[in-house]
């Protein structure tokens, strides 16, 4: 799965495709990679403007799921990171109408 490939909207499904696949049973190895790899789509996620709605929901999205229990110092930068992120996106979304 390349984390690099599209916008927050299409990194939003891949992320949700390996939330799926990490429930699985697995060794430990591929839980380590698994976790990774999510923990990687949420930064990247974070990273990329925002170019639809679609993409201010997935955001959005991503922020909630990141509320839903402690955060670290990482994590809650990261929510703040998107929520910020989102906000300027929807500015700019809504400008373009």
């Amino acid at each position: 799965m390349d984390r690099d490939s599209g916008g927050p909207a299409i990194l939003r499904l891949k992320l949700l495709e390996a939330k799926i696949v990490a429930r699985r049973p697995m060794d430990e190895d591929a839980r380590r990679h698994a976790a990774s790899l999510i923990d990687a789509l949420r930064r990247a996620i974070a990273e990329r403007p925002c170019l639809s709605f679609a993409d201010v929901v997935a955001k959005l999205k991503t922020c909630d799921e990141l509320s839903d229990g402690a955060l670290d110092a990482p994590a809650e930068q990261l929510r703040k990171t998107l929520i910020k992120d989102a906000l300027a996106g929807l500015a700019r979304v809504e400008q373009r109408r």
